[in-house]
C-alpha cells in the first residue's frame, strides 16, 4: 500500500494534484514544474506536486486511494480496501 498524500492546507477542489510516479527522467520532471509553475498573467496556478519515491511505478488506482485516504468522509471515493 502507497503512504497517504498529505492533504494539510490543500484544497483538491481547487488544486491540481500532480504526483510523481516515473522517476526516469529527472529533467522531464523539472520541465513539468516549471510549466506548472509559470502563470499566464491572468489565472493563478495552484497545484499541489508529490515527488516522493514511494509512489514510483503507482498505478491510478493507487495514487486515488492515497489521496483520498486520509479522509474518511471524501465524496470522491469509498473503496473498501486499498487496491492492489
Amino acid at each position: 500500500m502507497r503512504p497517504v498524500i498529505n492533504r494539510a492546507g490543500h484544497d483538491f477542489e481547487t488544486e491540481a494534484l500532480v504526483i510523481r510516479t516515473d522517476y526516469s527522467d529527472d529533467e522531464a520532471w523539472r520541465a513539468v514544474v516549471a510549466i506548472l509553475d509559470q502563470s499566464d498573467g491572468e489565472f493563478e496556478v495552484r497545484h499541489h506536486l508529490v515527488d516522493d519515491r514511494a509512489y514510483a511505478g503507482a498505478s491510478t488506482d493507487e495514487m486515488a486511494f492515497s489521496a483520498v485516504a486520509a479522509d474518511p468522509d471524501s465524496k470522491w471515493c469509498s473503496w473498501p480496501t486499498p487496491p492492489r
